[in-house]
């Protein structure tokens, strides 16, 4: 299922406030300013934060909402960025973004800070008052489900969020297109890209987040947010090229060579002809352990329809590699490492961070399939080597 934070996925950058003594004439002076009326919040302090990427947040500005509801908060920025406007010590957030000597206006109630902000005064302001409702619709959605539904199992409550989910989705990815040179698409940014895998994402987000980004990159290319995204696109769109050859049996996968248990060599091209599964695994990995014996009933099951296992071990001790292979039953004959452990240079050259990790490859030695494993790697074999 697919999961989303809809309170802003991306990472943050800090931008850090300075000053310096009075008597100096080079002091850092405000250049971004938000002011206007919060019904309601009358003595209730507003703060403008950004948060860094180990997920501190830090101060920009404070002000303090006077007798008649009305504020003031002037702070300074270095760069446009994604900001957050903090409402009576984090109960109420609100999402902006802002560039030097940007002034925005806020016209609401202490009640619906975070629903209905009515931010003005910047051309970005309407797209960020839709973002904002749509944002408090899925929440009160959700909210109402479990309310309503205290009993509800798992299954039927992740069957619920994946449909409110796809909704807000769809309606944020519709504001974007709707509005392709608005500033405030760096908050949206993160509803473009693909959550986990390509599997089930719409590649015209791609052309969309360019579009975001071309548009940034023209008005403010010295931003580091900006420059994140635009590299982010850049890595989505080679995944994404990548994920399309290899649907279309078309990516080459990488060869290598590798020394078996018993000291000879063993390339991975040597094993064309037949469907191969490279599985990057480890004697000291839990999870890999456990889900070997699936391995072997599957190699078992389907060995004389031209199926077999490579496992590439990412062990760095011989013999606890050998005893794991005997002790687990991997009866295949394709074993190898360079004994390395994480340092091998296959984790880049197959892009991988965590194991067990597998990648099919059919007879022509391309990449059909990644990450496959329990019932999914059981149901694609299925597909491909029917009984």
């Amino acid at each position: 299922m697919k999961v989303v934070n809809v309170l802003f996925l991306l990472l943050t950058l800090t931008v850090f406030t300075s000053c310096e003594d009075d008597d100096e004439e080079d002091f850092v002076s405000n250049n971004v300013e938000i002011s206007g009326v919060i019904k309601g919040a009358e003595g209730k302090s507003l703060f403008l934060v950004i948060t860094n990427p180990e997920g501190k947040q830090k101060e920009i500005s404070k002000a303090v909402v006077d007798g008649k509801g009305n504020f003031l908060l002037n702070g300074h920025i270095d760069y446009f960025d994604a900001y957050q406007l903090i409402l009576d010590n984090d109960k109420k957030v609100l999402e902006l973004i802002a560039a030097p000597n940007d002034k925005i206006k806020i016209n609401t109630s202490l009640d619906k800070f975070d629903i209905s902000p009515e931010i003005s005064g910047v051309a970005w302001a309407n797209q960020a008052n839709s973002f904002t409702k749509l944002k408090y619709e899925f929440l009160s959605q959700q909210n109402q489900f479990r309310a309503e539904n205290p009993k509800a199992t798992k299954e039927e409550s992740e069957k619920f969020l994946e449909v409110i989910i796809n909704n807000l989705d769809s309606s944020v990815v519709q504001l974007v297109k709707d509005n392709p040179k608005s500033d405030f698409n760096l908050v949206l940014f993160s509803f473009l890209a693909p959550v986990q895998s390509m599997d089930e994402w719409n590649g015209d987000n791609l052309i969309l987040m360019q579009q975001v980004v071309n548009h940034l990159k023209s008005k403010y290319p010295e931003s580091p947010r900006v420059q994140m995204i635009e590299k982010q696109t850049s890595q989505i769109e080679r995944i994404f090229q990548e994920e399309q050859l290899m649907k279309a049996g078309k990516l080459d996968a990488p060869d290598f060579t590798l020394k078996t248990p018993s000291g000879a060599e063993i390339k991975l091209s040597s094993l064309k002809g037949q469907f191969v599964l490279i599985d990057f695994w480890a004697s000291w990995c839990v999870p890999c352990r456990m889900e070997n014996p699936n391995l072997v009933r599957l190699y078992n099951q389907y060995k004389s329809k031209g199926f077999t296992v490579f496992s590439v071990s990412l062990d760095d001790n011989t013999n606890k590699w050998k005893e794991a292979i005997q002790k687990d039953g991997l009866i295949w004959p394709n074993h190898g490492s360079d004994l390395q452990g994480w340092n091998t240079p296959l984790t880049k050259l197959y892009a991988f961070k965590s194991i067990p990790y597998t990648v099919l490859l059919n007879k022509e030695g391309k990449i059909i399939a990644r990450g496959l494993r329990g019932a999914a790697l059981e149901n694609k074999l299925k597909t491909l080597l029917k009984p």
